[in-house]
């Protein structure tokens, strides 16, 4: 896969590429974070953008149900175990230092999703549009995979 340099906003989908809706912009969903060690990305940090349709397909790939939480409730307990929802990974240690999960809104519904470091990966290879920040935490969204 090449990678052409063009000038892209950070309002952008990082998975399909496409410029996110006023909605989506509000309610932003994206996880930024900096992977560690036993990633392979040591030190390495991300921020991923997704948009509704991307993230829907993000929630109906997990084979563990995310948590779920309508708006008007008050949560009081996290959600059992520490497992991915993508994969059924137990975390270990260097997966639950990360404290990886995605939080984002869906049909009136707020999703949190845990993920392991190589789900995290597999997400980051998949972007159409590079996540990677620089050392500088300047976003480097210059980049998209074609």
């Amino acid at each position: 896969m090449e990678k052409y340099k063009i000038q892209v906003s950070d309002t952008h989908c990082n998975i399909c590429g496409k410029e996110l809706s006023g909605q989506e912009k509000q309610n932003e969903t994206a996880i930024r974070e900096r992977l560690g060690f036993g990633s392979g990305r040591e030190d390495e940090e991300h921020r991923v953008r997704w948009c509704q349709s991307c993230f829907g397909k993000l929630i109906s790939d997990c084979k563990i149900s995310p948590q779920v939480q309508n708006f008007t409730e008050i949560q009081t307990e996290d959600e059992p175990g520490h497992f991915c929802n993508l994969c059924e990974k137990e975390l270990d240690a260097f997966d639950l230092q990360d404290k990886l999960a995605v939080q984002g809104k869906s049909n009136g519904q707020k999703y949190r999703i845990r993920l392991c470091q190589g789900c995290f990966s597999k997400i980051i290879d998949g972007c159409k549009i590079d996540s990677y920040i620089n050392y500088w935490g300047n976003e480097s969204h210059l980049q998209i995979n074609i």
